[in-house]
């Protein structure tokens, strides 16, 4: 298996292998942030992020060595305080190879988790699936979240996942949501008088919601930051393609056989 780690959200470029015209494609868009906490009296801990949603697509009609753009969106950021968390960035995969223009596929991220003055519903929702453009597969992600009037913050929804979409977390939860298929695990929400926890696992997990502090002059707390996206190319080796020998370069190869290339946020 080969990969590719980029540890960083942002754009990046992928090149087709050698004898390889199809690939799989998969995505997650980034989970939301928590929201933050203070001391008011009146209301709890803030809500959970939502997971970003996953999709799939079989590319066909590559062209080997063309180069295809793709952006890996950016887990939300926590809020600090009686301030909301910031939503999980969308990732896309660009068919901007041989003069072509366009997406191919992309998925969005998570929304972010409410601060815990708000005395409504502070939960982030889920990431909302891709259903433009046909042979896609999507479900969308998670929903954090909300713990109404409670002291603790509330965990977050999980990445979607390859076969359903993220889990939710139920209301008055402090316990993120597990991922499953290959989408991220939330962040547990924060005790009383504690920050919310950043996603257990990446791949589009919300990021946890902060508690309320313990008294009137208590100190502000932080929300749990999300999970950066992720895109995943997977192709069928050729004879050519391990002929070469520069993609494969040392490794055991067979013929036929999936070999994948994984392309990550930090």
């Amino acid at each position: 298996m080969a990969n590719n780690t980029y540890t960083t959200s942002g754009a990046g470029t992928w090149t087709v292998p050698t004898g390889v015209t199809q690939v799989t494609v998969e995505i997650w868009g980034a989970g939301g942030g928590g929201g933050g906490s203070n001391n008011n009296a009146t209301a709890g801990g803030a809500g959970g992020g939502g997971g970003g949603a996953y999709a799939k697509i079989v590319v066909t009609g590559l062209v080997p060595g063309n180069i295809h753009g793709f952006s890996i969106g950016a887990g939300g950021g926590g809020g600090t305080g009686n301030v909301n968390g910031t939503a999980g960035g969308s990732t896309v995969f660009n068919n901007n190879s041989g003069g072509n223009t366009g997406t191919i596929i992309s998925g969005n991220g998570g929304s972010f988790g409410i601060h815990g003055a708000n005395t409504g519903n502070k939960a982030g929702l889920g990431g909302a699936a891709n259903v433009s453009g046909g042979g896609i597969t999507s479900y969308k992600g998670g929903n954090g979240g909300n713990n109404g009037a409670a002291s603790i913050g509330a965990g977050a929804g999980a990445g979607g996942g390859n076969a359903a979409a993220g889990n939710n977390v139920p209301d008055n939860t402090v316990t993120g949501a597990t991922g499953a298929g290959g989408g991220g695990s939330g962040g547990n929400g924060g005790a009383r008088n504690a920050n919310g926890n950043a996603f257990r696992t990446d791949a589009g997990a919300g990021g946890g919601g902060a508690g309320r502090s313990n008294t009137t002059t208590g100190t502000n707390r932080v929300g749990g930051l999300g999970g950066n996206g992720r895109v995943i190319v997977t192709w069928i080796i050729t004879a050519n393609e391990t002929a070469s020998g520069n993609k494969f370069l040392g490794m055991s190869t067979v013929e036929g056989k999936s070999y994948f290339e994984t392309l990550y946020g930090a």
